[in-house]
């Protein structure tokens, strides 16, 4: 069934435009026809003209770096709102997530500044 949303399906990317809304997205594999179809699974309106880092989670958290690398915010895709925000004092290079294999205890790790946080 083209353009249904299995609601259980995992976010495997998110997207950014200009105005600030982040979107989830889940892919549906059409075997008949040979492709992928791209549904959305949550959009979210952040306020963050132009991300420097963004990086989505498995069990549908995205995390937002702003322009000036200082400002991290997590959202919670599935609920469309901010969960967490921090302001650091050195620019956020990096981040990346991590769960144990049953998706318990995920955080976010980032590197701020030339030694890392």
């Amino acid at each position: 069934m083209p353009g249904t949303l299995d609601v259980f399906a995992r976010d495997v990317a998110i997207s950014f435009d200009g105005a600030g809304t982040l979107k989830s997205w889940t892919a549906q594999v059409d075997m008949n026809r040979r492709r992928v179809n791209w549904l959305v699974t949550s959009t979210i309106e952040t306020g963050f003209a132009i991300p420097s880092l963004a990086s989505g989670s498995s069990i549908r958290k995205a995390a937002l770096v702003d322009e000036q690398k200082t400002n991290l915010t997590i959202w919670d895709t599935r609920e469309a709102q901010l969960e967490y925000e921090e302001f650091f004092k050195e620019a956020v290079q990096d981040l990346d997530w991590t769960s144990t294999p049953d998706n318990h205890c995920v955080t976010i790790i980032l590197k701020a500044g030339p030694h890392g946080v």
